[in-house]
C-alpha cells in the first residue's frame, strides 16, 4: 500500500550516489530552488546532498551557496545524513513550497524552498519524524512550560534513545529544572519497560 501517492522518480543522478544500510529504501525527495540540493528521505534517515542549481555542471551546489546564503548556512553545500530521532519538527508553508526543519538539539534549523509543485515530502517527513517518537512528555514547571522530554527510536537500530529538548530560556542548569527532567525521564523508562 502506497501512504503518499504515486511512485516518484528515481532520485537525479545530479544528486549524487546515496549510500543506504541494509533495509533503508528511499521514500521521497525534493529538490532546493535557492541551493539546487537534494533533501531525501529514508526510511531511516534525512539525507542532505549537493546538488546543481541548473542545467550546467559546471554550477555547484557550493558556487550557488556562496552566490546566495541559504538558511543551512555554512552546511548548504555539505553532504550530511541525520537519524530521524535527530529532527524537532518540520513546519511546512505550502504557498511558497518551503519547509523548515528544527534540530532536537537545538541546533540552527534547516530551510528548504522546493522546485516542484508536486511536493509529496513534507508528508514523509511527518510520518517518519512521528514513527521516530516512542513516548514524548513536556517539561512544565507550574506554568511555564520548558519543552520536552521523550524517548525517540533509532529506525536504523530500534534503540530507545533519551532526548531532552528544552526552549531557549530554559535554565537546564537550574537544580530544580535538572531533578524534573530527571524523575520524568525516569518514568519515561518506567513506562517503555527499561
Amino acid at each position: 500500500m502506497r501512504l503518499f501517492g504515486g511512485r516518484r522518480p528515481a532520485l537525479p543522478a545530479a544528486a549524487g550516489a546515496l549510500e543506504l544500510a541494509a533495509g533503508d529504501r528511499v521514500l521521497g525527495w525534493a529538490q532546493d530552488a535557492t541551493t539546487g540540493a537534494y533533501v531525501v528521505a529514508s526510511l531511516h534517515a534525512l539525507h542532505h546532498l549537493p546538488g546543481r542549481t541548473d542545467g550546467d555542471a559546471g554550477t555547484s551546489a557550493a558556487a550557488a551557496a556562496a552566490a546566495a546564503p541559504s538558511a543551512l548556512g555554512a552546511g548548504a553545500a555539505a553532504r550530511w545524513t541525520r537519524p530521524w530521532l535527530d529532527v524537532a519538527a518540520g513546519a511546512w508553508e505550502p504557498r511558497t513550497r518551503t519547509i523548515t526543519v528544527t534540530w532536537a538539539d537545538g541546533s540552527r534549523p534547516a530551510m528548504w524552498s522546493f522546485v516542484d509543485d508536486r511536493v509529496t515530502f513534507p508528508a514523509v517527513l511527518h510520518d517518519r519524524v512521528n514513527a521516530s517518537v516512542f513516548v514524548a512528555v513536556p517539561v512544565q514547571l507550574g506554568e511555564r512550560n520548558l519543552g520536552q522530554v521523550a524517548l525517540r527510536k533509532d529506525l536504523a537500530t530500534g534503540a530507545l534513545v533519551e532526548q531532552v529538548s528544552l526552549r531557549r530560556g530554559a535554565a537546564s542548569q537550574d537544580p530544580e529544572v535538572a531533578a524534573y527532567v530527571q524523575a520524568l525521564l525516569a518514568d519515561l523508562r518506567e513506562q517503555a519497560g527499561l
